[in-house]
């Protein structure tokens, strides 16, 4: 099970439900509305908003995908545009999936959906696995309640992000 997976179900019961149109795909928004909560019940958050995955799909890719490195020992990937800004940070597991706060695929296409504006189709198959870590310019205490926050998303949802 994946946020891939989860996606495809509320896609299946909203078209069930006459909300969509069987040919209307779904996006990563629900995500929106996926906080994770420490094991006390609080939810994590960094200057007093609650993180959710959306903010590790857009914002804090790298912090997560570090976090995903430092416990799995996955490798880093860094997609940047033409000026240098970052796009996207994720991961390549030992078999060769991509990893990220949505979980493991090996379909690329559909990994890189909601960068497909930013992203040349060379992009999406010509990367380095061996990208360093971009979360230098944190302050260390917001780099730790964000890594919190990734280890809580982990513990929420490991078989996700797991070998």
């Amino acid at each position: 099970m994946s946020f891939y997976d989860a996606r495809d179900i509320l896609r299946q019961d909203m078209i069930r439900q006459g909300e969509i149109d069987k040919d209307e795909e779904l996006g990563f928004d629900f995500l929106e509305n996926e906080f994770f909560s420490k094991r006390n019940g609080e939810l994590c958050k960094l200057n007093n908003k609650e993180l959710s995955a959306n903010d590790f799909l857009h914002g804090y890719c790298d912090v997560f995908a570090y976090y995903l490195h430092l416990k799995y020992n996955y490798r880093i990937v860094n997609i940047f545009d033409d000026e240098g800004g970052l796009i996207h940070s994720f991961c390549v597991d030992k078999k060769g999936f991509l990893v990220d706060v949505r979980g493991k695929t090996k379909d690329i296409e559909v990994f890189f959906e909601p960068y497909s504006d930013w992203i040349t189709t060379n992009q999406l198959y010509e990367y380095d696995t061996n990208d360093k870590c971009l979360v230098g310019d944190y302050q260390t205490k917001d780099l730790i309640l964000l890594l919190d926050a990734a280890m809580t998303a982990d513990e929420c949802h490991h078989s996700y992000y797991k070998d």
